[in-house]
């Protein structure tokens, strides 16, 4: 269960943990995808949009800086819209597995291509998130300190 409005300390803001190497899938994904010269700024930009979200309730999180994931495939899966340097980083996520927190779930960049079709980076984003999203319950998750 989710909680509805606003948790009395804020969301606890949680990173997956891979299975293998017990990593975070989150530095993980900067340390791997993200260029060395905007490594910082992206983590400096995904950072400040998470402390302005840790105490929003749950239903004000929206563009600029959220937006839910639309399609059957991918309910309740959220992505942090964050562009540093005109590049479209968009870490996807979910709430949960507790009901004070937001879990992301992993790394992962956006663009959108010809006729409108959407390109992830990695090409298996949303369903790597999904996947995830579905082991939850067994606290694979590691707290995000801001």
């Amino acid at each position: 269960m989710i909680v509805t409005g606003l948790p009395l300390d804020g969301w606890r803001i949680m990173k997956f943990v891979s299975l293998i190497g017990e990593r975070d899938v989150i530095e993980e994904w900067l340390e791997k995808r993200v260029s060395i010269g905007e490594r910082k700024g992206v983590r400096v930009e995904l950072e400040a949009i998470l402390r302005n979200l840790r105490f929003l309730r749950a239903e004000s999180w929206s563009r600029p800086q959220f937006a839910w994931l639309q399609g059957h495939n991918c309910q309740g899966i959220g992505e942090l819209i964050t562009d540093y340097r005109g590049v479209p980083y968009r870490p996807l996520g979910c709430f949960g597995p507790e009901p004070d927190q937001f879990t992301l779930l992993i790394g992962a960049r956006k663009d959108r291509k010809r006729k409108g079709k959407v390109q992830w980076d990695p090409e298996n984003a949303v369903e790597t998130a999904v996947q995830r999203k579905a082991l939850l319950n067994e606290q694979r998750v590691s707290q995000y300190v801001l």
